[in-house]
């Protein structure tokens, strides 16, 4: 039998730190590759949404009420003004959705987040017409099925006498305090 050599046993100890070495400096590599690039995206999606925030302009409460009163009055600007209010809520809704992937969470806390912005968008028949015609060109897969479930289970778009009731409400409230 063979006497061991503390040498070969030195040489091996040190091959075995330097394939461990290598192999710590590359998870190291792609976890900052992965870090730079959630950055990139995190940048690209505010300035996108900087950018159709800024386009809404002074009058957008304006054009939202008559998206909901009156549809048939709206222009073309007031299309405009609805579009980019309506990707501004899906972009954050696919933020939110691409934010939660990798994670510990389920899919309930992006679809939570986004009933708000489904429910402020679906309830306008411009909005339930955007959503269904310019929406699928662009729109995540998963949060488009997500959103044409709610669509389907909505009932018709009735905001109008939504607003109305919250109006009276509004008004009666005031009077019984005075």
């Amino acid at each position: 039998m063979r006497k061991v050599n503390p040498v070969d046993i030195v040489q091996i100890l040190t091959g075995v730190a330097v394939v461990v070495g290598i192999g710590l400096v590359v998870v190291e590599l792609q976890q900052n590759r992965e870090a730079t690039q959630s950055q990139l995206s995190t940048e690209s999606y505010q300035i996108w949404t900087q950018l159709k925030s800024a386009s809404l302009g002074d009058n957008a409460p304006d054009v939202l009420a008559k998206a909901c009163l009156s549809p048939q009055k709206l222009s073309g600007a007031d299309y405009m003004i609805l579009q980019n209010y309506y990707s501004v809520i899906i972009n954050s809704i696919v933020r939110n959705k691409e934010l939660s992937m990798g994670t510990f969470y389920d899919d309930r806390i992006w679809q939570d987040a986004a009933m708000g912005g489904f429910m402020e968008m679906f309830a306008t028949t411009p909005g339930q017409g955007y959503w269904k015609t310019i929406a699928p060109r662009w729109v995540d897969p998963t949060v488009l099925e997500f959103g044409n479930v709610l669509l389907a289970n909505m009932p018709p778009p009735n905001c109008g006498e939504d607003f109305k009731g919250w109006r009276n409400y509004v008004n009666t409230s005031i009077e019984d305090t005075n």
